[in-house]
């Protein structure tokens, strides 16, 4: 995630978030929330978790910091991204075929 002034340009494999979800109005007006996709498998880390704080003082522990907005801190924490376990993996054990001896 990055937060750029609206007259800079766009960074290589970022996308801008240009409007809100529910009643799609421009999302800021000075500056711009970018983020980078990418395919879960190539990921290794992640955005996990965003937060906006109101103090511009106030640190967040294991958070980064974007940037500010009206007095408005943006943080992220980056987490490890789960790998997906393939049908093998999950099924049960396989059978052996040794019969088991008995004493």
């Amino acid at each position: 995630m990055r937060l750029i002034d609206i007259k800079d340009p766009l960074p290589e494999s970022f996308t801008p978030v240009q409007e809100t979800l529910g009643k799609k109005e421009a999302a800021m007006r000075k500056k711009r929330l970018c983020v980078k996709m990418s395919a879960r498998e190539a990921a290794e880390t992640a955005v996990c978790d965003i937060q906006i704080t109101t103090k511009s003082k106030y640190q967040l522990v294991n958070y980064t910091c974007v940037g500010e907005i009206n007095n408005m801190g943006i943080w992220y924490r980056m987490g490890d991204v789960p790998r997906r376990q393939s049908s093998q993996q999950t099924s049960s054990p396989p059978k052996s075929d040794t019969p088991h001896s008995t004493t």
